[in-house]
């Protein structure tokens, strides 16, 4: 299943972008129930590895924490499992003795020291990085699956490794984004991580499933504290592809109307006035 890159402008509704852009990159629902189900199952067991996010000094390591199996990585782990639920070539049935052989990615890059300790999973493949580099786009998390949040490992681990909870957004560093006419608290830069955005993604992919895979939705949302709720899709935003970097001196763009900043820098030759009076209009 080919992965779809954002287009250069957007301007208009996050649900219209949502649909348009973000679905179509999205696994089919039966994957998306098959990848949940399987994995709640897993970690409904007794003593399964929990692959989780962060972690440092035990990257690729595993080890016991509070009586938990632990080891943890970087958004190999999720990528990984987003990939292979749109792929298909690696069926949902097979993903707990995938874990427990460390047969999936859990370094994008490792350093040295880490290199020196990793005893679990692989480094994610040139192919599997260029699946996201190539369109630029980013793998988001809906419900955080960074340490500290929530506390329990197989919590976190679901989080982390569910495709139900993950969607793909435009690269920060390659596109400009702004919120036009509305604000929001705490208001990132990348649109991605929005609050607002990521409450209107949930309830996208909520909408697609059928009884049966609502259910499932239903028992991952419990499992790991997350929620559904109305999101605000009908506020408009602007996306626009810049080939910005963070470490660029270059002009921001900020939100439409007086707002907080919502972009990265963009880059040279890029018209910012033109991109304010795109979204102004919109």
């Amino acid at each position: 299943m080919p992965i779809h890159p954002p287009p250069a402008h957007y301007t208009g509704t996050i649900d219209a972008y949502i649909h348009q852009h973000v679905v179509p990159n999205l696994p089919t629902s039966e994957a998306l129930a098959a990848w949940t189900a399987a994995l709640l199952d897993y970690y409904a067991g007794p003593d399964p590895l929990c692959v989780v996010r962060g972690e440092p000094g035990r990257r690729g390591a595993p080890s016991r924490v509070g009586g938990h199996r632990v080891v943890g990585g970087d958004n190999s782990p999720g990528r990984w499992c987003t990939l292979r639920a749109l792929d298909g070539t690696v069926p949902a049935t097979a993903i707990a003795e995938h874990i427990e052989a460390g047969a999936l990615a859990v370094l994008y890059a490792a350093r040295a020291t880490e290199r020196a300790r990793w005893s679990w999973g692989t480094a994610m493949s040139a192919s599997d990085k260029a699946a996201f580099s190539t369109p630029r786009l980013k793998h988001c998390h809906i419900d955080g699956a960074k340490q500290g949040a929530p506390p329990s490992p197989r919590a976190r681990a679901l989080r982390n490794l569910c495709p139900i909870n993950h969607f793909l957004w435009p690269m920060p560093r390659s596109f400009s984004m702004l919120r036009s006419g509305w604000h929001e608290h705490p208001a990132p830069r990348d649109l991605g991580e929005s609050p607002t955005v990521i409450a209107c993604v949930r309830a996208a992919i909520d909408a697609r499933l059928d009884g049966e895979q609502r259910a499932v939705h239903r028992r991952y949302l419990q499992a790991v504290g997350g929620s559904l709720r109305p999101g605000r899709g009908e506020q408009r935003i602007s996306i626009v592809r810049t080939e910005g970097t963070p470490a660029d001196p270059r002009p921001r763009v900020g939100a439409a109307r007086g707002g907080r900043s919502s972009a990265v820098p963009a880059a040279r030759g890029t018209d910012v006035a033109a991109l304010w009076r795109s979204a102004l209009r919109g």
